[in-house]
């Protein structure tokens, strides 16, 4: 509750009457212990971990109250008999002091200027939405959307959809003050985003938000996508909102892949800024919980183990973006993810603590009510829901050839009910699995039927059983061989069981032709094979292996996996003076980059070298080089900025290599 000092809230003598409490409440903590410890103490042990998970209270705390209690009735305040509060002219002087102290930044008829005892915490969606409902605007705008926050977060097609659904006609001021509010957001830097679990989370967000250019899959590159992308980080936001219902302040006016795929290799949505944000959360959690001895051995080991599967999801995307081939345990890790994060999120029963076990029966929905509004007679809520999840399937190139693969997404609802109504989870999932769930947003129909959509009441999951199917171990050396290598390919049996027969391997090369490998020798229970690579063409080569299990019954897998083939760039034993033999200009790597980037070239003589910078549509961004250089393997680093130093935006750009005799240019992706 809030121990409202504000005059313009209600009526002085309640007031009067909270502050009196609020002021003999701080005196009790101030003189009070458990177990010999502080209370003052305890209050800080909870309310400083608090803090580093949702923030700081918006609400006037106990130290600037303790401060005006010294400056009004003494030092020694704390020793002061209860009734020498009760003098009215001293009261008077308090409250003078603290109506002049800050006041919420988040403000409305139910949170008044006042002390609390932990105080509800600033959230950043809370304030969009104060900020952009009445009467912070003009117009009768009484609840906000969801929608709003994912504007501000940098989301073009929240506000395309804000504005056919007539928001901005509506309400003329509107438009304004969100603009107001993403130029206020956008000047923030790293520091304000890393400040706290929650600004870190909605930061990790933000990759899902942004549109995707050339250089990612072309599924990725639809309006859909974008609509999918939209609803996923409104749905997180809602499970966000969900977890801190009893920190945050708010306003007023598992999913995988079905058993049956275990076989086959996966596919990850290449989104790598996303897990990168996502790794770096886990380790900003695992950092500030240790600072505070709050980082319990099992906490640490399932930290640790998000922190490493996110890193790993964002080296498989790089790798997609760059068409390079996963390992298999890059496609093992893909397709036991469901009981990867089973296990991260899971607490063995041994450990004494809270949380999910191997034995829980947690659903997925979760609901809360995150602003209120009332017209004199009427009090209503608005419910940000999280429902059952949607199966999605998406055309992937996977190792080279485009599957249709089947996946999991968030399912996200807004709708207004009566306060007196408001939902528990329980009586939410009571209602989705009656069929009385509110309408669906009309925009998410890019990419399902509203009516119809593909929803399951009990999804399946990879179990820890998953990790008895059948599957192979391929691994290919060296992992970037040059024409003429002659490459080993080793083929394992996953987990258990043996191979029926001598696996079969076929080779496409870049210019199509297919080879079969013959040279199989069996080592253990496993088979060696080896490929004389002289003679073929530069570029990507895919094989194909087949083999069978000798299970009880002979079962067949197939497993598909690739290198690039480089072409040799110097003479190597035959020339002693190891000289190239040709000019050649390397593909740019990391690519797509977001820091700096490499850019290899080969120079077979002596010359005037330069590198340029040209944006897609041909404009000069920065010459990198020019100048005279000796013959052999070169290397320089492009930052990401222009001839004036200044960083440049995401997009796609060109680097050309010129010298007398040769010219090429080739294209690179930088994202920010």
């Amino acid at each position: 509750m809030t121990f409202a000092a504000d005059p313009k809230y209600g009526l002085a003598d309640p007031n009067r009457s909270a502050t009196r409490s609020a002021i003999l409440l701080i005196q009790a903590i101030q003189n009070s212990t458990v177990n010999n410890v502080p209370v003052i103490e305890i209050w800080e042990q909870i309310y400083s971990p608090t803090v580093f998970f949702v923030g700081k209270a918006d609400d006037i705390n106990i130290y600037q109250y303790e401060s005006i209690i010294q400056q009004v009735y003494g030092d020694d305040f704390i020793n002061l008999p209860v009734d020498s509060f009760a003098d009215e002219n001293l009261l008077d002087s308090f409250l003078n002091e603290a109506i002049k102290l800050p006041g919420p930044k988040i403000v409305s008829v139910s949170q008044p200027q006042g002390f609390r005892f932990m105080g509800q915490r600033f959230i950043p969606d809370s304030y969009i939405f104060n900020e952009l409902t009445y009467d912070r605007i003009s117009s009768d705008r009484y609840f906000p959307k969801g929608l709003d926050a994912m504007v501000i977060l940098g989301s073009s097609r929240a506000s395309q959809i804000l504005a056919e659904l007539g928001e901005f006609a509506a309400y003329p001021d509107y438009a304004i003050k969100l603009n107001q509010l993403s130029n206020e957001f956008k000047s923030y830097d790293d520091k304000v985003w890393a400040q706290n679990i929650y600004w870190n989370w909605l930061y990790s967000l933000m990759p899902l938000l942004y549109a995707k250019g050339a250089g990612y899959p072309i599924f990725m590159q639809k309006p859909a996508w974008m609509d999918k992308e939209l609803y996923a980080a409104l749905s997180s936001w809602g499970e966000l909102r969900h977890d801190t219902i009893l920190y945050t302040k708010p306003t007023g006016s598992e999913i995988s892949l079905p058993s049956n795929a275990i076989q086959q290799q996966g596919y990850v949505e290449p989104n790598p800024h996303l897990y990168a944000r996502l790794a770096s959360l886990a380790k900003f959690l695992l950092t500030g919980l240790d600072n505070r001895n709050l980082l319990f051995i099992n906490f640490e080991t399932h930290l640790q183990d998000l922190a490493e599967l996110l890193v790993n999801l964002k080296i498989i995307s790089e790798k997609e973006l760059t068409n390079r081939s996963l390992t298999s345990y890059e496609y093992f890790l893909i397709n036991e993810i469901g009981s990867t994060i089973e296990s991260i999120v899971e607490f063995d029963k041994d450990y004494e603590s809270t949380g999910p076990t191997p034995d829980s029966d947690d659903e997925m929905p979760v609901i809360a009510d995150v602003h209120t509004a009332t017209d004199g007679v009427m009090t209503n809520c608005l419910e940000e829901g999280v429902g059952y999840p949607f199966c999605i399937y998406v055309i992937c190139n996977v190792a080279g050839q485009l599957k249709i693969t089947k996946g999991g997404c968030y399912s996200y609802y807004e709708f207004t009910l009566p306060a007196n109504n408001r939902l528990t989870d329980e009586a939410w999932r009571d209602m989705l699995k009656k069929g009385d769930a509110p309408d669906m947003p009309y925009w998410i129909e890019s990419f399902t039927d509203r009516d119809d959509p593909w929803l399951n009441n009990q999804p399946g999951f990879h179990y820890w059983e998953t990790f008895y199917t059948l599957s192979l171990t391929v691994a290919v050396t060296p992992d970037s061989p040059k024409i003429g290598d002659v490459i080993e390919i080793s083929i394992s049996p996953e987990n258990y069981g043996a191979f029926y027969d001598t696996p079969t391997i076929q080779a496409t090369t870049s210019d199509s032709q297919i080879y079969s490998i013959s040279d199989v020798q069996q080592s253990g229970n496993s088979y060696i094979a080896s490929w004389n690579t002289t003679g073929l063409p530069e570029g990507q080569v895919w094989l194909e292996i087949s083999a069978v299990y000798s299970d009880w019954t002979p079962n067949s897998v197939q497993y598909r996996t690739g290198f690039f083939l480089n072409e040799v760039t110097d003479i190597g034993n035959n020339d002693k003076n190891n000289i190239p033999n040709k000019f050649l200009l390397e593909q740019n790597y990391p690519n797509p980059f977001n820091s700096s980037t490499i850019i290899s070239y080969t120079l077979p003589q002596a010359g005037n070298v330069s590198i340029t910078i040209y944006d897609i549509v041909g404009n000069r961004v920065k010459t990198l080089l020019r100048d005279h250089q000796n013959h052999g393997i070169h290397h320089i680093t492009w930052g990401g900025n222009d001839d004036l130093g200044r960083k440049v935006s995401s997009g796609v750009y060109f680097y050309k290599f010129e010298t007398e005799n040769f010219t090429q240019a080739k294209k690179m992706i930088l994202l920010f």
